[in-house]
């Protein structure tokens, strides 16, 4: 079950890896202020999400028992995201970030 377990945390960490690229990289093409702001702190959630998969693997016996990390609230960061622009300045972006 260790090498197994081990295995998964692995890929739970190459897969927030990808994430993180993939956010950075889109934040960073962004022109649209909403866009790269989202995308980046989507980046940002990914390298949290790392620190916590390291703390399983620190914390974990190889039993399958692990603490549980915290979690964070998405919700909240979004809004904030969305607080920090003003109403009339997204109005006069253009949306050709949208389809991220």
């Amino acid at each position: 079950m260790a090498d197994g377990l081990k295995e998964a945390l692995q890929a739970a960490l190459d897969f927030e890896q990808r994430g993180h690229d993939f956010y950075a990289a889109t934040a960073e093409k962004a022109r649209n202020p909403l866009t790269r702001e989202v995308f980046s702190g989507l980046a940002g959630q990914e390298l949290v999400h790392m620190e916590r998969i390291q703390e399983v693997y620190e914390n974990l016996d190889f039993t399958g028992v692990a603490r549980s990390p915290q979690t964070g609230n998405m919700e909240r960061f979004i809004r904030g995201v969305f607080d920090r622009f003003a109403k009339q300045d997204r109005d006069t972006w253009s949306i050709d970030n949208a389809e991220a």
